[in-house]
């Protein structure tokens, strides 16, 4: 006896889609379409090569077909790789009209992913911000690499942007990694655009201060915006980049603290002795009038004369500026007298005094009858 066996065969429903413009389009063998247009979230159907339509709903042209059945037929593979990243990051939503109305909010990872990037999901920075050099640049870096680039919210920044370029030329991508992966980056930010330091000598400074002090990379930039910060307060010219960046961030720091006290002026006048001003052939000596002299001294100077306010006014100490004669306004050496004598004096940064400086110190103390 014969038997017949049947096999029924579920018929494929296949579909093509391509992404055109404002568009995504899913096209069937059998020539029904539909196209979602992204603009306003419309979509439109053709049936059997009839007129177009709108219709509410796409689930009817879906129906008896997966989610990724459907996405299987992405005709670009990149952005096959967009819907599913996309997916995944919407708890894998298997609504078709539901997840089309989601994909607006991804532009930016589909922008990234259509350029050959592996990027993650919550992606934020929009491709159209980074110039194409970089983006050559970053193209020839490995994912691993290009990933913490692309997530980093600064990455549109044009400073951090010219950063990378500048360290990816001079060290290579693990030097832009690690840039990237410091914190802070907004300080570094404010420190170029605001305090108008040069990105790429404040590069090479964060590089000194880490093998000359062994400062912690990871706060490198927050301790040198602080720093900037008080001297701008203080005043409007300061080294940007001491060379022993810890003591002087000590200085600055003690000073910007006194800077913002109020002393008694009244207190301080009480104290005041003129007598111990001159002028010689070069050189001439300067009392403060109040404390503010003294303040902005210790900040001209970058040395902590402005913690001798209090001893100033209550008497215990006298301090007075010596200057070049033709230039009286302009800080030069700083010197205490304390009890007929000379305790301390010196330069900027705690200089010692120059052979001439330290000549006339010592022709002025013998008028003075100062001990030196």
């Amino acid at each position: 006896m014969n038997v017949c066996v049947i096999i029924l065969t579920k018929k494929e429903n296949k579909v093509k889609v391509t992404k055109v413009g404002r568009f995504l389009h899913f096209r069937k063998d059998a020539g029904n379409s539909l196209s979602y247009d992204f603009s306003d979230k419309s979509f439109i159907k053709i049936t059997n090569y009839r007129n177009p339509r709108t219709v509410i709903s796409p689930q009817s042209f879906f129906r008896g077909m997966t989610f990724n059945e459907v996405f299987d037929g992405c005709v670009d593979d990149k952005y096959k790789k967009f819907i599913l990243k996309v997916q995944k990051a919407n708890n894998r939503c298997s609504n078709i009209g539901t997840f089309l109305q989601r994909l607006h909010r991804y532009q930016n990872l589909e922008q990234w992913i259509l350029q050959g990037f592996d990027v993650s999901w919550s992606c934020k920075v929009s491709i159209q911000n980074i110039p194409k050099n970089l983006l050559r640049i970053m193209k020839g870096m490995s994912s691993d690499q290009t990933e913490p680039l692309i997530s980093n919210p600064q990455l549109g920044e044009k400073v951090i942007q010219k950063s990378i370029e500048y360290l990816y030329k001079e060290e290579g991508a693990e030097a832009v990694i690690a840039f990237l992966n410091r914190s802070g980056l907004y300080n570094f930010i404010a420190l170029v655009e605001t305090y108008n330091y040069e990105y790429r000598s404040l590069i090479k400074y964060v590089k000194y201060l880490k093998e000359r002090e062994g400062f912690n990379p990871w706060s490198t930039f927050s301790q040198i915006y602080d720093y900037a910060r008080m001297q701008r307060s203080m005043t409007l010219k300061y080294n940007k980049y001491p060379k022993y960046f810890a003591t002087v961030h000590d200085i600055v720091t003690q000073n910007y603290n006194i800077f913002k006290k109020e002393y008694s002026k009244k207190l301080f006048e009480n104290n005041l002795d003129l007598s111990l001003e001159h002028i010689g052939i070069n050189y001439c000596m300067v009392v403060p009038r109040e404390p503010d002299h003294i303040k902005q001294e210790g900040v001209n100077l970058h040395h902590c004369v402005a913690s001798y306010i209090s001893d100033v006014s209550e008497g215990r100490t006298k301090i007075i500026f010596l200057r070049k004669k033709n230039k009286p306004e302009k800080s030069l050496i700083t010197v205490e007298i304390r009890k007929k004598k000379v305790t301390q004096a010196s330069g900027e940064y705690n200089r010692r005094l120059s052979s001439d400086e330290m000549e006339y110190l010592r022709h002025y103390c013998k008028k003075r009858d100062i001990k030196i």
